[in-house]
């Protein structure tokens, strides 16, 4: 799991890769709105999205139950999503630890590399003589 948290503009973000696979990412901030959202809905989301719905303008709002008047955007329920799902494989929502500003988080990546094929013998034929290009300010 990646995720990203930037309050200043309500940035937020998750992605989540199995074996090489990625099977959901959503992101977005309060300046572009929902900007990627790609797979399944996934179990940790399902709580807070039962809580939306589409409105007229087309946009995805949220309906708390306690606060029934208003109208939230992804944008302002996006932390929710990332502190729900961060549970999963933290032990506990992101944002309950007591100790998170002193929490040392680690980045861990995998590469893989292709294997080297088996080179044969071949001739390298030499270059073709190319003639130089006549400059362009040289046009009379």
């Amino acid at each position: 799991m990646t995720f990203a948290l930037h309050s200043v503009v309500n940035l937020w973000g998750y992605s989540i890769v199995n074996n090489e696979r990625k099977l959901r990412v959503r992101a977005g901030s309060s300046e572009g709105g929902t900007m990627v959202e790609f797979g399944e809905i996934m179990e940790e989301e399902r709580e807070l999205f039962s809580k939306s719905k589409v409105n007229s303008s087309g946009e995805r709002i949220f309906v708390f139950e306690d606060m029934p008047d208003d109208e939230f955007q992804d944008d302002e329920v996006g932390e929710n999503f990332v502190f729900d799902i961060s549970r999963k494989y933290l032990g506990e929502n992101l944002d309950a630890c007591d100790e998170l500003f002193e929490t040392q988080f680690e980045g861990y990546t995998f590469t893989q590399t292709k294997p080297k094929k088996k080179t044969e013998n071949k001739i390298i034929e030499p270059p073709k003589k190319v003639s130089p290009k006549k400059p362009w300010w040289k046009f009379w």
